[in-house]
């Protein structure tokens, strides 16, 4: 089911007070979801997550790679691998993996910290 823009606004906002909220990209599928904290997903009419990311405040949400924009009550936690990059671990019933390179691993922890 597709979310026609007036919904989806509603949810984004309900999913945000909640601190719920996870936008993410399948690339194959060229879809964007949101997803909850129970890992449901809701098929949004975006055509990318540059058109979410500039509906949102940078402030309590960030682009973790280009598949994610992650809101800040959705980290649990962040660790760094060997590589540099960083492991995120979310705060989703249904595990998503969430990666941040090594050239923004800098970045990423002064915005979550």
């Amino acid at each position: 089911m597709k979310l026609h823009l007036t919904i989806l606004f509603s949810l984004l906002f309900s999913f945000c007070s909640n601190g719920s909220l996870l936008a993410q990209t399948i690339p194959k599928e060229e879809l964007i979801f949101l997803v909850n904290r129970e890992g449901s997903r809701f098929i949004t009419d975006f055509r990318s997550l540059d058109e979410v990311e500039e509906l949102v405040d940078p402030k309590i949400f960030y682009r973790v790679n280009r598949q994610q924009l992650v809101h800040l009550p959705f980290i649990e936690s962040y660790r760094g691998d060997d590589t540099g990059k960083l492991n995120l671990r979310l705060r989703v019933i249904k595990t998503i993996d969430s990666v941040v390179s090594k050239e923004k691993a800098a970045e990423f922890k002064k915005w979550f910290d």
